[in-house]
């Protein structure tokens, strides 16, 4: 399997790698969240950042989603703002999480239906921010 950081391009890795010499690899992730990664990294170096960041949020809905469904947590709206709404009302987030995960599914959002709003810059650092919040969510919540 080859490193993660890579995949994700190396303009992200360097900004990564810049602020912590932890690389991806050696964060707790599943083979899930590592297939999520190869593939959000393939679509971000052919040029899709919004396609890169609609693979990665997908993933985190998943976590989501699996983290209520195990625990028996009924959602009024099964959709992503839905299950973050229903993990912070049952306090398994924090309200830091609640507005990280909803910055994340706007901006999700903005890529899945064009607005012209959409900005790669802005793209970039969500990214940046979906493989540890990812690694974070997967400890948290599958625990």
């Amino acid at each position: 399997m080859s490193n993660p950081t890579s995949l994700l391009g190396p303009i992200l890795a360097k900004i990564y790698f810049s602020h912590d010499k932890e690389s991806f690899s050696k964060l707790p992730l599943s083979e899930s969240a590592l297939e999520a990664i190869r593939e959000a990294g393939e679509f971000y170096n052919s040029g899709r950042r919004d396609h890169a960041l609609i693979e990665m949020f997908k993933e985190i809905e998943k976590v989501l989603k699996d983290a209520l469904d195990a625990r028996g947590v009924a959602v009024e709206k099964p959709e992503a703002a839905g299950y973050i709404h229903a993990l912070k009302e049952a306090g398994l987030i924090t309200e830091c999480d609640l507005h990280i995960l909803n910055a994340l599914r706007c901006y999700r959002n903005l890529g899945a239906h064009p607005t012209g709003q959409f900005q790669h810059g802005v793209a970039d650092a969500l990214l940046i921010l979906t493989v540890p919040v990812l690694s974070r969510l997967e400890t948290q919540l599958r625990a």
